[in-house]
């Protein structure tokens, strides 16, 4: 990055990603995303992972599971999962994870933070594509095999026109319920609950958006019943010398989280 962008997006200006909506079509927004939105979208998951399951003891998530991730940017929450899974079980973790962005220079990024990182066990499988068409059956029957289970998780995704009428997303599941038959699979989605547009008032997590998953899913097997948690997230600030401070919580209190075990 040139100079003075470079000190922008290290004070935090979000101006680069359009203040963490896209499009991530450039390296700038990328790295701009990177640096001003995935810190807090990282520590709001594990804040509602905190909140949903406890502090301490242990989870009752799968041993080995396929991640599925709709929207994953540089992989924020599977690090931000598999980080906590880490922590309570004092292991690293055997992961299979599918994760789905049309930003190419946000793949890439996701592609260098989990090649060698330490916190996978081996053997761990990435599948990183731009969309849910171009993962072929192969890629998904891989990535399931010796699997103990299935977790859909997303995070800030739902105020993206995209996964409006969940269409998308059932697609995707549609797809891999077929590979992993009757798996305990968990569905962990996360997100501000503010209205998606500032010139309206309709708020991200409206009822009728779960509803409809939950019956375009209803022949998957997948049980899913419309309740939403809201927690108080924490708030990250970013210095002018790119270092982030985790805060008290302020204006991102209103934030919501959906985790069920929806088969198995």
């Amino acid at each position: 990055m040139a100079r003075p962008e470079a000190q922008h997006v290290l004070a935090g200006n979000r101006a680069y990603c359009n203040k963490g909506r896209g499009p991530y079509d450039s390296a700038l927004a990328s790295v701009c995303y990177c640096i001003c939105q995935a810190p807090m979208h990282y520590a709001s998951f594990r804040a509602a992972l905190d909140d949903r399951f406890g502090r301490t003891g242990a989870d009752p998530l799968p041993n080995s599971p396929l991640v599925v991730d709709l929207g994953c940017g540089p992989g924020t929450t599977l690090f931000a999962l598999c980080d906590w899974l880490a922590d309570r079980r004092r292991t690293s973790i055997s992961v299979a994870y599918i994760g789905i962005d049309i930003s190419d220079h946000l793949l890439g990024i996701a592609a260098g933070m989990v090649e060698g990182a330490a916190l996978f066990q081996e053997p761990s499988r990435f599948i990183l594509r731009r969309l849910v068409d171009d993962l072929e059956d192969d890629d998904i029957s891989a990535a399931a095999s010796g699997r103990d289970g299935v977790i859909f998780a997303l995070s800030y995704v739902l105020h993206h026109e995209f996964i409006h009428d969940m269409t998308l997303l059932a697609h995707l599941m549609r797809r891999v319920c077929r590979h992993t038959h009757g798996m305990p699979t968990w569905l962990l989605i996360q997100d501000a609950n503010f209205p998606d547009r500032p010139d309206e008032h309709v708020p991200i997590w409206p009822e009728q958006r779960i509803n409809d998953l939950a019956n375009q899913c209803e022949s998957l097997g997948y049980s899913i019943v419309g309740l939403k948690t809201k927690f108080v997230a924490p708030r990250i600030i970013v210095s002018g010398d790119g270092q982030f401070t985790l805060a008290q919580a302020g204006t991102t209190n209103n934030v919501c989280h959906f985790f069920q075990k929806i088969a198995g």
